[in-house]
Formats: C-alpha cells, structure tokens, sequence
C-alpha cells in the first residue's frame, strides 16, 4: 500500500507534515487486530455505498483496503488457530463426553497418551469408537435444540465437517457443560455454611437436597445416599456418589477412583467457570477440596443424561420427512391395487429416489 494511501485512513487533524503512518499505527489506532479487520471492512463498505469509485485513485484505493484486511484475517486466523492448539493440548480432568475421569493405565497407553487426556475409557475413539460417535452425535444434535452462545461455533465446525489439525476434544467438553448448571450453583450455597458448627455429614447431605433442584437426573442416583453411613468424605464420595451414579456391572469408574488414592486427587481449571472467585470459606483444604469435586461430578452427570435424553432426528441427522413417505405408501398401494406387486422400481423412478432407499422406507 502506497504510504498516502495509508494516510487516508487517519483524519488530517491527526497528522503533521512530518508524520510518517505505519502498519504498527494503524494496529495502534484500532487496538487489535480484531478491531483492524473491522476497520477495514467499515471503509470497505463506505467506499462501494456512496459509489465513489469511479476514478481510478479511489479505485486502487479499494483494492488496497481489500488486500491489508485479507492480509490481517489471515494474521488473525493464524493466531487464533495457535490459541486453539495450545487450548487442545491441555488435558481434562473429567471426559470430554460424559462424566467420568480421565486417565492413562496400563489398558489405555498403546492407545497414545493425547486420546487418553480428553476421554475416559468408554470414550476413546480408538478403543470405543461405536460409543465415541454415538455420544458426539447426540451431543452437536442437542445442541441443535437449544439456543447456546455456542452455536455459532459449531456451525463454524460443520462447514470443516469437524476436520481440524487440533482436537475437538476441549470443544466438546465445553457444549456439554452448557446442558447443567455450574458446579457453582451448588457449591457457593454451601459456602454459607459454618463448618465449624456442622459435620461433614451435614454439608455433605446438604449437597444431596440442593440437587434435587439444580440437578434432578443426578438426584435420582444419588438421593438414597446417606452421608453418615460414611467413615470419611472421601468414602462417601467414592462408595457413595460415584458408585451410585456408576451402574456399569464391574464397577470399573469406582475401581478407578480408589485404585487413584482418594487424598492424592486434584482438581482441575476445568471444574468450575473460568474467573470464578472461589471463596475458602472451609479451613479444611480436605473437605473443601471434595465438596468442590462433588459439585462437578453431579454437574457433568446431569448434563450427559439431559443430552442422552434429547430426541435425535432421523435419518442421520435429516428430520422425517413424512409426506414423503406418505407418497411412497400411496404409490405402493397404487401399484399392488392395480397389478398385484408394489413395483419399487417406479416407485423410485417417479420419486427420483434410489430403489435402495424406497425398499429402507416401506420396511419401516
């Protein structure tokens, strides 16, 4: 871009005789590179409005401004894409799909250590690959069905058909968080109580009603779990919360969680919202530590139950088009009515369907 041409973006009461405008003040100017592109854009669209492209300064003008803002969305996506690698690599503390934990054993290390950061066992793409696709399919349908401030990012993720060079794994783990409260929700009445005066059992329990209400699907599990049956917290979490909510017939997640060494588990940044204050109202790091870990074990299993229970639409992802089957169940009474057989065939034909998906269709 010609160096006068760069001074026209810049008002004259702005400039001396002396000034010399750069790339660095324009970036200056709009404060990001965000800011730049938009920019761009606004003078892009001002100068094809008022038509004011006739001479051929304005014209090269034009083409200048379109050029820089193609040249700072490429910047920006090259950015943005390094933010979003670094962001896949980070592991997960619970499973990108579901609720349960993340680990590496000896069952899951031939299988590389990045699938085994993001899933649980039941999730792992290689391993579980039926149950992988079923559970991200039922995740992005849900997601359809709601009015998320993600949406727009997963019509972004559509239009790459979810070909990407990082992984999707953290994306995923977010929507599904989006179906249930925070762990906050629960976590930060609790911090209004008093330990001092209460027993564990006490705040524990206090847990299990405020479910009712934030998370009901968890509820169901855990609401027959009676903290002062339980020798420690951690027990009651593990035996307790965990067992209930794992009705797999080996018990594999509870296994796990007591094979972990219960006062060796930490918590992760992914647990509660990003910038949430986190008050410590319990001196007992111990206790605080699994209150905290309770809160986002029911957050996550209510959330995988609520996109579970969310009706899929047919087809693949198509909704069920009856009036299309209706015609073909018309045609084929049509047929058997006036020659005896259903003639699939021009019942395709006339449909201009394939005679494969008439037969899919009259079989349901």
């Amino acid at each position: 871009m010609k160096k006068y041409e760069l001074e026209r973006l810049f008002p004259q009461n702005e400039l001396t005789a002396n000034d010399v405008v750069t790339f660095k003040d324009l970036l200056e100017r709009c404060v990001s590179i965000s800011g730049t592109c938009s920019f761009l854009q606004q003078q892009i669209d001002y100068l094809k409005k008022t038509n004011s492209v006739a001479s051929e300064e304005t014209r090269s003008f034009l083409n200048s401004l379109i050029t820089l803002r193609d040249c700072f969305q490429l910047v920006k996506t090259a950015i943005n894409s390094k933010h979003l690698k670094r962001y896949a690599e980070e592991p997960l503390f619970f499973c990108a799909l579901c609720w349960k934990r993340v680990r590496v054993s000896v069952e899951t290390e031939h299988l590389g250590r990045r699938d085994s950061t993001f899933y649980c066992p039941d999730h792992l793409p290689k391993r579980s690959e039926h149950l992988y696709r079923k559970d991200k399919t039922a995740l992005i349908s849900a997601m359809k069905t709601t009015d998320s401030r993600f949406l727009e990012e997963l019509h972004y993720y559509e239009k790459l058909s979810f070909k990407t060079s990082f992984s999707l794994a953290p994306t995923f783990y977010k929507w599904l968080g989006s179906f249930s409260p925070k762990p906050s929700a629960i976590f930060s009445s609790i911090q209004s109580i008093d330990n001092q005066s209460q027993n564990w059992q006490s705040i524990a329990n206090r847990i299990t009603e405020l479910s009712l209400k934030i998370y009901p699907n968890a509820y169901e599990k855990i609401n027959q779990v009676d903290s002062h049956q339980y020798s420690s917290i951690d027990s009651w979490l593990i035996d307790g919360i965990v067992s209930a909510l794992d009705k797999s017939r080996d018990k594999n997640e509870v296994n796990f969680w007591n094979h972990e060494e219960a006062n060796r588990i930490k918590l992760s940044s992914f647990l509660m919202a990003p910038n949430t204050p986190i008050q410590n109202s319990f001196e007992n790091e111990h206790l605080n530590e699994y209150l905290m870990l309770t809160c986002g074990i029911l957050s996550r299993y209510e959330a995988y139950q609520i996109v579970k229970m969310t009706p899929q639409p047919r087809g693949g992802g198509n909704i069920k088009d009856e009036t299309l089957r209706s015609k073909i169940k018309s045609l084929r009474d049509h047929n058997i009515a006036t020659t005896g057989k259903p003639n699939v065939e021009s019942i395709a034909e006339e449909m201009n369907l394939s005679p494969a998906r008439v037969y899919a269709i009259l079989k349901e």
